[in-house]
């Protein structure tokens, strides 16, 4: 399993307000590629379909994901006109918009708002690959910096069919020349 950890060291420039970190990717485990197989040519067959498979889910993964985030105005106007978005009252003092059949029958995607500032808490997509019984979920939940800027702070995407489970975290922003300088 690979997971990755987003954070910023350096300044990048604001794109429509919304900050675009430079990203650095840290694997937790292992690092290094795959260690060299030991044994014989079938052993090392057997080693790289193991690889093929892995790199099949995740282009799998990725492809579905790319389908529903970033979020796409025409599908959501679309989606609008024909009446397949409700909205749901959170307890927690926000409001939910629910879109049904985003992008395909029976999927669902889930767009909480807080209330006061109708900036985005959190999305939540339901889908599934190829049949309902396999089943995809992303969650990106949001932060405030302390200028009032949203940013997506936790992405988790898991794929059980696929034994698949990515989590992404976005951390450690801060206005372009307020770095702390390195001693």
């Amino acid at each position: 399993m690979f997971h990755s950890r987003i954070s910023t060291r350096t300044p990048s420039p604001c794109i429509g307000g919304v900050p675009r970190p430079l990203t650095e990717k840290t694997p937790i485990g292992a690092q290094g590629g795959p260690a060299p197989v030991s044994g014989g040519p079938v052993r090392r067959h057997i080693a790289e379909k193991k690889i093929e498979e892995a790199e099949q889910k995740l282009a799998a993964t990725r492809g579905l994901t790319a389908m529903y985030l970033p979020l796409n105005p025409t599908v959501l106007r679309q989606a609008l006109q024909t009446r397949r978005v409700d909205l749901e009252h959170e307890p927690a003092g926000g409001n939910a918009l629910v879109i049904n059949d985003y992008v395909k029958p029976g999927d669902r995607l889930t767009l909480e708002l807080d209330t006061a500032t109708l900036q985005p808490r959190r999305i939540t997509v339901k889908s599934y690959f190829s049949s309902p019984a396999d089943v995809f979920t992303a969650n990106i939940q949001f932060s405030v910096l302390e200028d009032g800027t949203t940013y997506p702070s936790v992405t988790t995407i898991d794929a059980p069919g696929k034994e698949l489970s990515i989590t992404t975290v976005s951390s450690n922003f801060s206005r372009p020349g307020s770095m702390p300088t390195a001693r």
